[in-house]
This record gives structure tokens, sequence and C-alpha cells, in this order.
């Protein structure tokens, strides 16, 4: 039995949902069918033909159709009232309609030409769903119907997620073990007892799989018996302002927070930060660290930008000290951040107060606009700049919290996007990037690094570039 430390949405549920396409578990850069048997696209690139798989079939033995494809996209790219669908809305960017042609056949068509499109699709967010489950019950929050390699068996609340061997998988012979239980282990200490004990054989993805000292004890210790992988997440820790409030609607304010931060003190907080500006500096789209180093906001020693922080803030107006309210998640990696962001603060004449919620909580609160400043982080779906532009920055990017809006930045992401020769669109890129970088629109702390830690008999873990990519267990077997 394979068993997990702790349980993200998309390792239980990716492995329960199929999508139409996946990465290849090898060459990640290669784009291969799931519920998609073959697809072809028009000349003019804005038409997309995908032929569906025959015999797939959901756990309660109904075959999956086109119109289960046409239903889920739909309601990903155009939510229906009361359903809020980021995710969904930002991978399927220039989607402007989704039709079941007949019996084998789903044709999407976009309003450009876009490089990033196949990849987008391929992620563990654009999973089809059982329209006739959904329409029963309204959603899938209490039913869990799925066409993937495992079946849903049960959740204990606050203590696992079980699964077990999807004996009808449409991938004859997959998956190679019988069952998976995913346990929910909040406290780092004991989630990583039970791990170097043997009691369970996988951590979790994500930045909360280990901390920097189990990451070393783990290699200085049990290197023979457990596998420490790191691998680029894609993640961007960041502080957002709202410019629909004050003082956040007055550029120089902005611009006193991007010089008041000091990135080096976050990056020592953990192994796995990395420096970087709105994109990853370790892809071919980020600006490379070498650039940022000497930039305002980004240079050693920080006198000279507190110093320019304060005269900012004094011709703003704000000469006095200023009461600045901070949210962010609560949980031991974001609160440590907030406590960091606050001292630095405070030299140029900002009083802090952090505020922890639980995450649902807080997300809630930033899509109603209900905050000043917050501290969080994003992960997007792949290394392409259409995932990160469209979610977060164009102007209703349905993750853009602090409500920026800048034609230009709008007008550049459609010309990037559909832009095939790749010099070209990273020149369209790094405008996009400047820009944000001279507004302040949500100046960056970090970017995380993620690790796994598993035992040496667990053979057969496939994961894609970043967290949401390609992240199941049906390849997963254990040696003796």
């Amino acid at each position: 039995m394979l068993q997990g430390v702790r349980t993200d949405v998309s390792i239980p549920f990716r492995n329960v949902y199929s999508a139409l396409l996946r990465r290849d578990p090898i060459e990640t850069e290669k784009i291969i069918p799931e519920l998609a048997e073959s697809w072809t696209v028009s000349q003019d690139g804005l038409t997309y033909t995908f032929v569906i798989r025959k015999g797939a079939l959901w756990h309660d033995g109904q075959p999956v159709t086109t119109k289960d494809v046409e239903f889920s996209l739909t309601r990903m790219k155009f939510p229906p009232k009361g359903v809020s669908s980021p995710r969904g809305q930002s991978l399927l960017q220039g989607v402007v309609s989704i039709k079941a042609l007949d019996d084998s056949r789903v044709e999407l068509k976009l309003d450009q030409p876009s490089s990033s499109f196949l990849g987008r699709i391929a992620t563990d967010w654009v999973v089809i769903v059982p329209k006739h489950t959904t329409e029963k019950h309204g959603d899938l929050k209490q039913i869990v119907n799925g066409s993937g390699p495992f079946k849903f068996v049960r959740y204990t609340s606050g203590v696992s997620v079980e699964l077990t061997k999807n004996k009808d998988y449409f991938a004859s012979g997959r998956p190679f073990v019988d069952n998976v239980i995913l346990y929910i282990l909040p406290d780092a200490g004991t989630s990583f007892a039970a791990l170097r004990t043997g009691r369970v054989l996988m951590s979790t993805l994500g930045s909360r799989a280990a901390t920097d000292a189990q990451i070393r004890i783990t290699q200085k210790e049990l290197a023979d018996k457990i596998t420490v992988e790191r691998y680029q997440s894609f993640s961007r820790y960041l502080v957002r302002p709202n410019l629909q409030v004050k003082p956040w609607d007055d550029a120089r304010v902005r611009e006193a927070l991007n010089l008041a931060i000091n990135r080096q003190e976050f990056v020592k907080l953990t192994l796995l930060g990395i420096e970087g500006g709105y994109f990853h500096p370790n892809t071919k789209w980020g600006l490379p660290l070498s650039d940022l180093t000497t930039r305002p906001g980004w240079r050693q020693p920080k006198d000279q930008d507190v110093a320019a922080a304060k005269k900012l803030l004094t011709d703003a107006g704000y000469n006095k000290e200023t009461n600045i309210p901070l949210l962010c998640r609560r949980g031991a990696d974001c609160e440590i951040y907030a406590t960091t962001l606050k001292s630095q603060l405070e030299p140029i004449g900002f009083k802090t107060t952090v505020t922890p919620m639980e995450g649902p909580v807080l997300e809630d609160r930033m899509a109603k606009g209900e905050f000043s400043l917050v501290l969080h982080a994003l992960g997007v779906g792949l290394d392409d700049p259409d995932s990160i532009i469209f979610e977060q920055h164009v102007s209703n990017a349905p993750r853009n919290y602090g409500k920026y809006k800048d034609p230009e930045i709008d007008a550049w992401a459609k010309e990037q996007s559909r832009t095939l020769d790749e010099n070209k669109r990273r020149e369209l890129v790094r405008k996009i990037d400047e820009r944000l970088m001279s507004v302040h629109e949500s100046p960056s702390l970090l970017w995380l690094d993620y690790v796994r830690l598993y035992w040496k008999n667990v053979r057969g873990i496939r994961h894609g570039p970043g967290i949401y990519t390609d992240e199941n267990l049906e390849y997963v077997w254990l040696a003796k």
C-alpha cells in the first residue's frame, strides 16, 4: 500500500479524474493523449478538434462521452453563477466556443492562434467531469465519480483520503498498486516522524513536504533509504497592494514598498528560495538574477533604498507613521515571511499589523477586494507566460486581486500569446515584466522550489514540470 504524508487537492483528484491531454511521464515537454486519442489543428490555428477515446468509463460504469467533455470545459471557461473558476478561465484563455460535433469529436475554437494552448489544457486543473453526476447533484463536492486510474473510497475528515485501483481503467495494466492512502498530518514533526519510520512511504508535494531541518536530516542520516527530490514549482511569494484603496493608489507608495523589501533576507529563510521577478528567473522567460541585483529594491546594501523610500513617502504625504494591515495565509511559511516583511517596513515608517487567515477565507477576501496589503503565494500550472499573465496580470484576470489595469499590458499579452517565434515572444514578455516591475503591481519576495521525499523502494514516481502537471500515481510501484 502506498501512503502519503499529507494531501493536496491535486494529488487525490488528479488520480480520480482524467484530462484530455497529459505530459509524457518521461519527456515532460512532450504532450500525449489521455481521454483524447488524437487531435488536429486547423491551418489558421483557430480550431482544435479532439477525437475522444472510446471505451473510457466513469467509475459508476457509464461511458465517457463528448457531451461530458463539452460540459466540463464549458463549465470551467464560462462558469455558471455562483461557481468560481479562476484556474479554468485562465487556462482556457482565448477559447470562444466548445462543441461536441458528434459521438467521437469535440471542437474548440479560439479567438486567435496560441503557442501555449495544448500545454495549458495538459495540466491537472483541466480535468473532465461527468455531466450526469454534476447535473444531478449540483456540484461534485459530495460525490466523486471520475474516469482515472483510481476510484475514490472515502474521505475521513482531518484524517485521510483513500483510493483504490480502477480495474476498468482505459490504460490496460495500470495502475500498478491496489490502494493509496493519503494521510492528513498538518503537524510537520508528526508527518516527518511517520515518514522516517516507514509508516508512510512518500511525502506530499509542495512547500510543506519537509522543513529545511528535515531535508538536512534526511540528506545526512537517511540518504541510503529516502530520496530527496527537488524541482521547480513555479510558485511565487509576493506582496500584493490593493490599488483601489489608499495608500496603494499612489505609485510612489508602491515604489517605497518595493524599495523596503530585502529579497536576500527572504531567500535566507529557506533552502529552497530563489530571487526573481514576475517570471521564474531560472526559465527562459524570467529576468536573470544578474540583471536584478543592480536594481533599486534588489541591490545591497539597503541604506540607499530605505532613504529613497522615506523620501517617496514624504513626497506622497505620508511623512508620519502609517498603519498598514497585512493579511497572510495561516501556516508557518507565510507567517514567518509576514513577520520578516513587517520588520523590513518599519524603517520607512510603516507600522504593520499582521493578521493570519485560513487559505479559503483569505482567497475570498482577496476576490472581494476586502484587503489593503496581502502576502501570499501563487503557483501556476505550467512554465509559460500565458499561465501567469492571463491568470494574474491582465485587466480582467481572475487573480488580479489588486485590480491593476493597463491597456498596453492587455495588448502585449494577446500579441505574445499568438506569436509563434520564441525570440519575438520573449521580447514581448520582457516588456510586460519591465512594466509590472516599474509600477510595482505585486512585488516579488522570492520564488520557491519544492521537494518530495520518498522511500527508495517507491518506484515509478512521475510528475511534469511544476506542481500541477501530471501529478498522478498510476505508474508507481513498490519494490520488495
